[in-house]
Order: C-alpha cells, then sequence, then structure tokens
C-alpha cells in the first residue's frame, strides 16, 4: 500500500512496451492469449452489465426525495466563484442556499 514500492510511468511504459513487442512477436503463451482473450471478454459483458445498472439507476431517480437539495450553476472562471461566494455571504444572492424545491426554477 505504500505509494513510493508502486512503479513509476516510466516503469510500466516499459512493461507494457515489451509485452506489446511480445504479443506483435507471437512471443506470447497460448495460455496467456487465452487469459487476455477472456478478460477482454469479461471486460465487454461488465460494461454492458453496468451500463443497463446506470440505466436502470437513472431511470429510478426521476423521482426526487422531498427533502432534497440541488443546485447547478454554471461558473466560468474563479473570479465567477468568489464573486457567487461573496454574493451569497451578503446575503445579496437570490438563490436560497439552504434548500430549493424542484418547483422552483432559478433564472441565470
Amino acid at each position: 500500500d505504500d505509494p513510493s514500492e508502486r512503479p513509476t510511468s516510466t516503469e510500466l511504459g516499459n512493461l507494457f512496451s515489451e509485452i506489446l513487442e511480445k504479443l506483435y512477436n507471437n512471443e506470447v503463451d497460448n495460455n496467456v492469449m487465452r487469459q487476455l482473450k477472456t478478460a477482454i471478454e469479461n471486460q465487454k459483458n461488465t460494461s454492458k452489465f453496468q451500463k443497463q445498472e446506470l440505466f436502470e439507476l437513472f431511470s429510478h431517480s426521476s423521482k426526487l426525495h422531498p427533502q432534497s437539495c440541488y443546485m447547478s450553476r454554471y461558473i466560468h472562471t474563479l473570479h465567477g466563484l468568489n464573486d457567487l461566494l461573496e454574493e451569497i455571504k451578503s446575503g445579496k444572492s437570490s438563490v436560497n442556499i439552504h434548500c430549493i424545491d424542484d418547483e422552483t426554477e432559478i433564472q441565470n
């Protein structure tokens, strides 16, 4: 778990280069190739499963909890963020930061 014991990006790059070279030159054991093909197939199947799971999750998420709060505003610069924070602190902002019910519409 010690980060200092992990390989560097250069070491990983060299390792991947060696593996690719062996794959390109057909120097890899058939057992290794079977494992790679199985891993790739599992990744494809997992991705399909995860996509389906996410779809189901988001299709149910349209029902919001009555006490949930959400505020979405585009802040294009750090300067804009500082201005917004100052407005909120001073009470000049029209946004209620504690809770916005789902019937309230924010006009930008």
